[in-house]
């Protein structure tokens, strides 16, 4: 999963400076992935880790905006997304917890834990790009 960054981060930031109510990052955290690990391995920890990313991906290649993705951590994706409204964030999420909490029961290993994940909304007001770093 490519990384943004350097120059290609700056020009991503531009455009959500440019009109934040249009751009909605989003943050994701599976639940309980340490556990998941220890109890069913890592070999189950990263099978479920390419799964959330090609679903993660399948969603993003279905708005009509450009989607950035990258994964932040062991068990932590962001997403930016320009030109979704947060309200469009909202139905985006739902529906891709729906189909990841569907899919992950079929994982055989994974009867005995509920699969989840936490996510986050960044809300943010215009300010300028330089005092970003």
């Amino acid at each position: 999963m490519p990384r943004t960054t350097g120059p290609a981060l700056t020009q991503v930031l531009a455009t959500l400076a440019g009109s934040p109510d249009r751009h909605t990052p989003m943050v994701f955290d599976i639940d309980e992935f340490n556990i998941i690990n220890t109890t069913y391995g890592t070999h189950t920890g990263d099978e479920l880790l390419r799964y959330f990313a090609h679903l993660l991906q399948g969603h993003s290649n279905r708005h009509n905006g450009e989607c950035h993705i990258a994964r932040l951590g062991g068990n932590e994706f962001a997403l930016l997304a320009n030109n979704m409204p947060v309200e469009e964030a909202l139905d985006f999420t739902e529906r891709l917890r729906t189909e990841f909490r569907k899919k992950s029961e079929t994982l055989a290993l994974l009867k005995e834990i509920q699969v989840d994940y936490g996510q986050g909304f960044c809300i943010a007001k215009p300010r300028r790009l330089d005092s970003l770093h």
